[in-house]
């Protein structure tokens, strides 16, 4: 099977897993229901360390996206333009790293807003965003009002590096209304299915010849992203809270996408290698 016939189905993959992961949590993300790990519906996430100051699951994701997106820069920065065939991975690891650590900073403010702002109300999985935005103090709402919709324009522009700025603009705009009516519970799953659905489309309809290893590699990272909030939301306090709770989920984003990346340059230059001996071993026997 060819790499692009791999992709091509390991896109189809996360993308059926991640809609059957929003269908479940819109139907059943309620403590009657039993189906999903009861930690995890109260808040949509999987918490940890709630109790120690700065270092609550939601801190623990700014500081690890922070160095984990600081470590795959440098990775970025130093295989980036190494060979003509990875110029959509170049691309997508940049924007995928800023996007990251613009979604690491969102996480800080959400620290705050739990558990430092000295207004804060108790949290209720039923809220709508718009409530909690209404219940705010006026310097939250207006560093919410340009923190959202950046966030949204960063995590956009991984998934989607070859649309132009002033689209991308108002499509974050679009979503970070349209994320309003949802419950305070259904957060993580409305990002999780508007980036899976936006990255697994966009993919899908790469030309032919663009769709070779890294296209591959870049669907094997996707896939296993897509994958990992199963973890969370069914094994919260079984599996996820030991290792930070939503921080596995955070983490392996970077992780995977730098590893798809760093394999996708070792088989270009591999190959390519691979060619070059082959070439002067032929001119050789001549």
């Amino acid at each position: 099977m060819s790499y692009a016939n791999l992709g091509n189905l390991l896109h189809c993959v996360s993308l059926i897993s991640t809609l059957i992961y929003t269908v479940l949590v819109l139907r059943f993300a309620n403590t009657e229901s039993g189906i999903f790990d009861q930690e995890w519906v109260i808040n949509g996430f999987c918490l940890t360390n709630e109790d120690i100051p700065y270092w609550s699951s939601h801190d623990l994701c700014l500081y690890y996206d922070s160095v984990l997106c600081f470590l795959g820069w440098g990775v970025y920065q130093k295989l980036r333009n190494s060979h003509p065939q990875m110029k959509n991975a170049d691309d997508s690891l940049k924007f995928n790293l800023l996007g990251h650590l613009g979604h690491g900073i969102l996480h800080g403010f959400i620290a705050y807003l739990q558990y430092r702002d000295p207004n804060r109300s108790e949290r209720m999985p039923g809220i709508r965003n718009y409530e909690t935005v209404f219940q705010m103090d006026v310097l939250p709402q207006i560093i919410g009002v340009f923190l959202f919709p950046a966030f949204w324009f960063g995590l956009l522009k991984g998934v989607l590096p070859k649309v132009s700025d002033k689209n991308l603009v108002m499509l974050s705009l679009l979503v970070s209304v349209g994320q309003m009516p949802f419950k305070a519970n259904q957060n993580f799953m409305y990002v999780q299915s508007i980036l899976v659905v936006c990255f697994t489309v966009a993919s899908l309809q790469l030309p032919q010849i663009e769709k070779n290893f890294d296209y591959f590699a870049m669907a094997f990272a996707g896939m296993i992203i897509s994958f990992v909030p199963w973890i969370e939301c069914m094994a919260c306090e079984s599996i996820a809270s030991k290792v930070g709770g939503h921080l596995i989920f955070d983490a392996s984003i970077p992780i995977s996408l730098v590893s798809a990346y760093v394999a996708s340059w070792l088989h270009f230059n591999s190959t390519e290698k691979y060619h070059k001996d082959a070439a002067a071993k032929a001119k050789k026997v001549h």
